[in-house]
């Protein structure tokens, strides 16, 4: 695994954070049933953090399939999708159909009341990257506090724009 830094502001304080560059199973399945694996970059963290970062490309896939398959009204948010991650097999998918699917290699960090297999986790779906965290974990607070940051400032740029 190759290791890149990401600089980050967070509420004033300057955080490093490392991921990894790692590969991934990105698992769809057609009209027919018929599972289709293909091999992906993503991003990990460092162990013991409760993320990845996967490409715009296949977290838009994820977000359309579920929607479909679930059956999401146009007014939900989909830009923050719950999901679930299995312990056992590594991947995570959304907690009502099992594909599209992500499969890791390693494991991350049970959070505190997780029970038996499965930690609940939310996809991300804005920003260059989408990651994948485990709800409740720092890196999830992280992920939407930046996020909720950055529509705060768009929202702030439109009504600038307009007066």
């Amino acid at each position: 695994m190759t290791r890149h830094r990401l600089e980050e502001e967070q509420e004033e304080a300057h955080e490093t954070r490392s991921f990894y560059a790692a590969k991934a199973q990105f698992i769809t399945v057609d009209d027919k049933g018929v599972t289709t694996p293909f091999e992906t970059e993503i991003r990990i963290g460092d162990p013991g953090q409760a993320l990845i970062y996967i490409e715009p490309r296949l977290g838009d896939a994820i977000r359309s399939a579920v929607a479909q398959q679930v059956g999401l009204a146009n007014t939900q948010d989909l830009k923050k999708i719950p999901m679930v991650f299995r312990h056992t097999s590594r991947h995570f998918s959304h907690g009502t159909v099992p594909y599209p699917r992500v499969e890791i290699s390693q494991d991350l960090p049970r959070q505190p009341g997780t029970k038996d297999d499965t930690s609940p986790a939310t996809m991300w779906t804005s920003l260059k990257w989408h990651a994948l965290t485990l709800d409740g974990s720092e890196e999830d607070e992280f992920e939407q506090l930046s996020r909720q940051s950055g529509e705060d400032w768009k929202e702030l740029l439109e009504m600038l724009s307009r007066t």
